[in-house]
C-alpha cells in the first residue's frame, strides 16, 4: 500500500528528528509570515483611522483651548451656502428648472435665516442687479448677505464674546456627536469589505477610498449641522430681542 510523502523524503530513508525539526520550523515559519501580513494589513487599516482621527482632534483641540474660530465659522457659512446652491440650482441644470422657491424655503426652514426679498423666480432672479452675470453666483451672493446679516445682529442682540463661547460649544458638540457616528460607520466598512470580492483589487486600498468619501460627508454634515444649530439661536434671539424692544 502507498502512503503519500508529505515531506518529499525517500522511502527507504528512515525519518530522524533532525529532519521532523525542520520541517516543524519550516511550518512554523509559514505561520509566523502569515502573522506578520496580517498585522501589516490591520496596522494598514488603522492608519486609515489614525489619519482622520489627527485632523478631528486638532479641530477639537484649538476649541477646548479656547480659540477665537470665528473666522472657520464664517468660513463654514460660505461652504454651506455653495452646497446648498449646488443642491437646488445645480449648474448642469437648465436654469428654468432651478428650485429657487424650494432652496428659499429649505433654509428658512433649516438654518432659521428670514429670506424675505428672495427671488421665487428665475425672471425675479434676473431683475435684480448684483453687478454680476451668473445668476448662480447671484443666488450665492443674496444668501451670504441674508446669513451674514442675521450672524451680525446675533452678535449684537449675544456679544462678542458669548457668540465666540457659542460657537465652540455648538462646534465641539458636532463635532463629538458626529465622530463617533463616523467611527461606527467605519467599523461596518471594515467588518464589511473583507466579505467582498475584488478581484485583483487590495481590499486595504478598497477601504481607504470609501473611508475618504465617507470622511468627506463627515466634514460636511459637521459643516451643515453646526451652521444650522447656530444660525436657529441667532434667529431665535435677535426675533426675542426684537419683539422686547416692539
Amino acid at each position: 500500500m502507498h502512503t503519500p510523502n508529505f515531506m518529499n523524503i525517500p522511502e527507504d530513508e528512515p525519518i530522524t528528528h533532525k529532519m521532523v525539526s525542520k520541517a516543524l520550523e519550516t511550518a512554523q515559519q509559514k505561520v509566523e509570515q502569515m502573522h506578520f501580513q496580517i498585522r501589516k494589513r490591520l496596522l494598514e487599516f488603522d492608519e486609515v483611522y489614525n489619519v482622520q482621527r489627527k485632523v478631528i482632534y486638532e479641530q477639537r483641540n484649538k476649541i477646548l483651548k479656547g480659540e477665537n474660530i470665528k473666522e472657520e465659522i464664517l468660513a463654514m457659512i460660505e461652504d454651506v451656502i455653495t452646497d446648498l446652491v449646488d443642491m437646488f440650482v445645480p449648474e448642469e441644470e437648465l436654469p428654468e428648472n432651478w428650485n429657487l422657491k424650494g432652496l428659499k424655503d429649505y433654509v428658512e426652514k433649516n438654518y432659521g435665516v428670514p429670506l424675505p426679498s428672495f427671488p421665487d423666480s428665475l425672471e425675479e432672479l434676473e431683475k435684480i442687479d448684483l453687478d454680476e452675470d451668473d445668476e448662480r453666483e447671484k443666488i450665492k451672493i443674496l444668501l451670504l448677505k441674508a446669513f451674514l446679516n442675521l450672524y451680525e445682529e446675533g452678535e449684537k442682540v449675544l456679544g462678542e464674546s458669548e457668540l465666540r463661547e457659542l460657537e465652540r460649544l455648538t462646534l465641539l458638540q458636532n463635532l463629538d456627536h458626529y465622530w463617533r457616528e463616523h467611527l461606527r460607520n467605519l467599523d461596518h466598512l471594515r467588518e464589511g469589505i473583507g466579505l467582498r470580492g475584488y478581484g485583483q483589487k487590495d481590499p486595504v486600498v478598497e477601504f481607504k477610498k470609501e473611508s475618504f468619501e465617507l470622511f468627506k460627508d463627515l466634514i460636511k454634515t459637521i459643516k451643515h449641522s453646526t451652521i444650522s444649530s447656530l444660525m436657529q439661536y441667532l434667529h431665535f434671539n435677535v426675533k426675542e430681542a426684537k419683539d422686547k424692544m416692539a
